[in-house]
């Protein structure tokens, strides 16, 4: 049976790029401009198996869409893939609290990201239906080989090693995500012990640090790092929430670099930040 998708987008460009590769690959499309005529379309009868929303629409919002949609016993259940304008942390806090299914930050996704996105939504969803095995991601339909793109420029492949230890699931994974498409060697970890055995193992040029983790805080992890001669002088950026005053003396105190306070900041400015800090201790040097 043919799989049904709304996208509610109010971009015509990519509203229209994303229905021509959707329905080039199978599903049923319809779009709206903005979040209530979106709505409207599902109340008129459209049912659809999958939503792609724009987080930044007029009349009605992405947040205000998820609203109208989790408080409808009859809607509430239908899967959504968010499109996000910046994947700033501040908005991925948001979006987490209405259950969705996956993410698309627009600066960073092409059409085959979409498709694969998609494509695995309903495998998935298939595989817990039917018990059938999941279709193994070089399994590509011909669009999706012809435009498969490289996502890291090769030119700036073999760039900073960064361990980036952080227990927040939507954020790690953009955070890392952007960091290698800009070429950065970027190593994970979701808890304390993680970050701490990674740092020990591997040879960071800088650590991003969340201060609240499960197993081990960011504050012992960096006092661990400060006692170990050979990796002491790796500057380290804390990740903080609230960027309360305490939390940032105790972290200077303890031998941080910089901080970051997660709700101000986008991505692409902490890769900055991190860009600047590295470039500033290899003056020193």
């Amino acid at each position: 049976m043919t799989k049904k998708i709304i996208i509610m987008e109010d971009e015509e460009i990519l509203q229209s790029l994303l229905k021509k590769k959707l329905e080039a690959n199978g599903y049923e499309i319809l779009v709206a401009n903005n979040g209530e005529e979106g709505i409207n379309l599902i109340k008129d009868g459209f049912m659809p198996d999958l939503i792609l929303l724009d987080i930044v629409m007029p009349i009605k919002d992405g947040f205000e869409v998820l609203h109208d949609l989790r408080a409808n016993d009859k809607f509430s259940s239908i899967p959504v893939i968010i499109i996000s304008n910046s994947g700033e942390p501040v908005e991925i806090e948001r979006i987490k609290k209405f259950d969705i299914v996956d993410y698309l930050i627009k600066a960073d996704f092409d059409p085959t990201e979409v498709l694969e996105k998609v494509s695995n939504f309903f495998n998935n969803t298939q595989k817990i239906a039917k018990r059938e095995p999941v279709i193994e991601k070089n399994d590509k339909t011909e669009i999706e080989e012809e435009e498969e793109e490289i996502s890291v420029d090769e030119n700036k492949k073999g760039g900073l090693k960064v361990i980036l230890a952080e227990d927040d699931d939507f954020l790690r994974d953009i955070c890392e995500t952007k960091f290698k498409k800009e070429g950065f060697d970027v190593s994970s970890a979701c808890d304390g012990v993680e970050a701490l055995a990674k740092i020990k193992e591997e040879d960071p040029e800088i650590i991003l640090l969340d201060i609240i983790m499960p197993k081990m805080d960011g504050f012992e992890v960096l006092k661990k790092i400060k006692e170990i001669p050979e990796k002491a002088s790796i500057p380290v950026i804390m990740l903080t929430n609230l960027g309360q005053t305490s939390e940032i003396e105790k972290g200077f105190a303890l031998g941080a670099e910089d901080y970051i306070i997660k709700a101000h900041f986008t991505v692409g400015e902490i890769i900055e930040k991190v860009r600047e800090i590295v470039e500033k201790k290899k003056k020193k040097k």
